[in-house]
């Protein structure tokens, strides 16, 4: 997941789009809430992602927050991922304000 700190000037859906662009046509970018993306990226190790993370760090507008929740280590279903990634974000942005 990436989280926008601040006011976003721009749409998140264009940013969505923008971000589908660089990435895989099996990978996925939906917005979670005004602020918030989430990356589905299928077949993608924790490592994996991390590269993508740096990879899409640079085309974002802002300061962006970032997790990154590997199914089955960070939760069994799709409740328990969104649940760790939201956790993960709230600790993420308290450690670096």
């Amino acid at each position: 997941m990436a989280q926008y700190n601040g006011e976003i000037k721009i749409e998140i859906s264009k940013i969505a789009d923008q971000l589908k662009n660089k990435l895989r046509d099996i990978d996925t970018v939906f917005e979670v809430d005004k602020n918030t993306l989430a990356l589905i990226l299928p077949v993608t190790g924790a490592d994996g992602a991390a590269v993508v993370r740096k990879k899409i760090k640079s085309e974002l507008p802002g300061k962006w927050h970032f997790c990154i929740c590997t199914y089955p280590d960070n939760g069994k279903n799709e409740e328990e991922i969104i649940n760790f990634a939201k956790e993960s974000l709230m600790k993420e942005i308290s450690d670096s304000g």
